[in-house]
């Protein structure tokens, strides 16, 4: 099986790989319909958005590849796509886990010998490799796109949930551990992605929801910005996201406080 005019081709890229994984994208927008829809693609390749795709490549020797629902365009060669749900008890417990981690309640899981294409999106997309986690990397809500299959998905419970909700923060988060790669869904490329590295004597304080991911052993709380309620009212912080430990945070600063739902 071989696919052409796809990686081969001059108006395509690939940014990153590792793994089973590889991302990919278009240098500009060729598809275009007039002058001004012209004009805007051009510019919205200036300003690097473009469109973007992961390509997997599986060889039948590993255990295969867990994906976000919905995000596969195409499977070319022997492969078989599974769901992780095989009794109404399971489904039943994915349900629960869906409901407090914000993710989807399906994750297919695609093994096999040959190629998947994921579905063009604007955001960028991230490889981490978690193997040297000796607990694992816990995302924010709606990040997770692929990762291998011999990486384990768990919620993850906050510390402390006080004050988690107000904190920009659900009660739970979705926990990657395991041997192997992850891909993450991010708004902004990996260039623009700060990395705070904790040693254990100190602490990270952050306002909103700028953490989108950080070390699974880091002790993560939500405490207010002043040592009481009054003050806290007029620093303007008010509950601030606190992260303890040894480990990283990895943090987009660039991006509006409120984050919205990320466009795959």
């Amino acid at each position: 099986m071989q696919i052409r005019n796809f990686i081969d081709a001059a108006n395509i890229e690939v940014v990153s790989a590792a793994g089973p994984f590889k991302v990919v994208q278009h240098r500009k927008d060729l598809s275009v319909e007039g002058m001004r829809d012209s004009m805007l693609k051009h510019y919205a390749a200036e300003m690097n958005y473009r469109k973007r795709q992961v390509v997997v490549e599986l060889d039948g020797t590993c255990g295969g590849v867990i994906l976000e629902a919905g995000i596969m365009q195409l499977m070319a060669g022997n492969l078989v796509m599974e769901t992780n749900i095989n009794s109404m008890a399971n489904f039943l417990s994915k349900k629960l886990q869906a409901m407090v981690t914000g993710e989807t309640i399906v994750k297919p899981l695609v093994t096999g010998h040959g190629t998947l294409i994921t579905e063009p999106s604007y955001n960028h997309k991230i490889i981490m490799n978690i193997s040297a986690m000796t607990k694992g990397l816990t995302v924010a809500d709606g990040l997770f796109y692929a990762c291998e299959a011999t990486v384990a998905l768990r919620a993850q419970a906050m510390s402390s949930a006080s004050g988690a909700l107000l904190g920009g923060k659900g009660l739970f988060n979705l926990s990657l551990c395991g041997d192997g790669h992850v891909v993450i869904d991010s708004h902004i490329p990996w260039t623009e992605i700060v990395e705070v590295r904790l040693t254990g004597e100190d602490e990270l304080r952050v306002d909103g929801p700028y953490a989108i991911m950080w070390d699974s052993s880091l002790k993560m709380t939500v405490e207010r910005s002043s040592k009481t309620l009054f003050g806290s009212a007029f620093t303007g912080e008010g509950l601030l996201n606190v992260y303890r430990g040894i480990g990283s945070v990895w943090m987009e600063l660039t991006t509006p406080c409120v984050r919205k739902n990320l466009s795959r």
